[in-house]
């Protein structure tokens, strides 16, 4: 013998645990790109973009059109718009773009952007660094968003940004 073992001290190798923990976190972006003409236009796309913390991988990638008013109530900014959000559909994902979505409220995923109004601010010099200002509606006011990165050619009206915007929590059998 073998003293009723099973020669791996009756573990399965890996302290029973599963390659993959059973939980995930999804990282929460809001990206987007836009051709900006101050004071009179603003065209481009948003996007949502779900990322796994663990493992960098694309979970969700949604993307919708949008366009924008000037707006003429942000001090602290070089420009503004009012920007409305259109119809998106996913490009890439499945099920975890459903999952995902639904946990953040947004039942009808081919609904997404639809009928979204909010509004974007930018600033070149925000305390030495350009930003994105966000207007939250509920104070009535303009903030800068945090961890964000932000672009704007002058030149060409190139506007970009990529802004993390929290974390979701899951479990990998939901997404399964």
């Amino acid at each position: 013998g073998d003293a009723g073992t099973t020669g791996d001290a009756g573990t399965t190798g890996d302290a029973g645990t599963t390659s993959s923990p059973d939980t995930g976190i999804a990282l929460l972006y809001w990206v987007g790109d836009a051709d900006v003409v101050v004071g009179k236009s603003y065209t481009g796309t948003e996007s949502i973009d779900a990322i796994d913390y663990f493992s960098d991988d694309d979970l969700c990638l949604l993307t919708y059109p949008v366009a924008g008013v000037p707006l003429d109530d942000c001090d602290q900014c070089d420009w503004a718009f009012e920007i409305a959000g259109d119809t998106g559909g996913w490009s890439d994902g499945g099920v975890a773009c459903d999952y995902i979505m639904n946990v953040l409220g947004f039942s009808d995923p081919a609904k997404v952007g639809a009928s979204w109004v909010f509004a974007y601010g930018y600033t070149a010099d925000y305390y030495g660094a350009p930003a994105l200002m966000y207007y939250y509606y509920a104070s009535s006011a303009w903030y800068a968003t945090t961890y964000s990165t932000t672009t704007y050619d002058e030149s060409t009206g190139a506007f970009t940004y990529n802004w993390y915007y929290g974390g979701v929590y899951f479990y990998w059998d939901d997404l399964r």
